[in-house]
C-alpha cells in the first residue's frame, strides 16, 4: 500500500458539512514512478468505497501534477499507533526478554487490548 507513506496533514470541512471536521491528507508525488502513482490512486478509489464503522471513510481524493490529497474523517486520537503509546505512556512495565536483558514496553491490559483487537478484526473482516 503506498497511500500509508510519510504525508502531510491539515483539517478542513467538507463542502455543505460544516459541522464535520475533516483531515486532509498530502501526499508528495516526486520521485514517484508512474506505476506507483497508479497504484496509490486505486488504492485510494477502492478506500473510498469502503463504508465500515472500523475503517476511516476516505471521501475524496483530488491529484495535481506533485500531491495526492485525500480527505477523510478526522480521528481526534490520532491512528493506532499513536493511541496505544499515549494510553500506555504511563504503563511502562520493565519487561526482560530471552537474553535476560531489560527492556521497556507498552502494555495494555487484557479487557483494553481485547476491546481493542475486536474493532481491529471486525474491520479486517469486512476488507476480506
Amino acid at each position: 500500500m503506498y497511500i500509508s507513506q510519510k504525508r502531510e496533514l491539515y483539517f478542513s470541512n467538507m463542502r455543505g458539512q460544516a459541522d464535520k471536521l475533516t483531515a486532509c491528507k498530502v501526499i508528495s508525488l516526486t520521485g514517484k514512478t508512474a506505476k506507483q502513482i497508479d497504484e496509490m490512486e486505486k488504492e485510494a478509489l477502492m478506500m473510498r468505497n469502503l463504508d465500515h464503522p472500523n475503517i476511516i471513510r476516505l471521501h475524496q481524493a483530488s491529484r495535481t501534477k506533485n500531491n495526492l490529497y485525500l480527505f477523510t474523517d478526522y480521528c481526534d486520537q490520532g491512528d493506532l499507533k499513536g493511541f496505544m503509546k499515549r494510553v500506555c505512556s504511563k504503563r511502562l512495565p520493565l519487561i526482560i526478554n530471552q537474553d535476560n536483558k531489560a527492556s521497556s514496553s507498552f502494555r495494555f491490559k487484557e479487557h483494553e487490548a481485547r476491546y481493542i483487537m475486536t474493532h481491529v478484526v471486525e474491520g479486517m473482516k469486512f476488507l476480506n
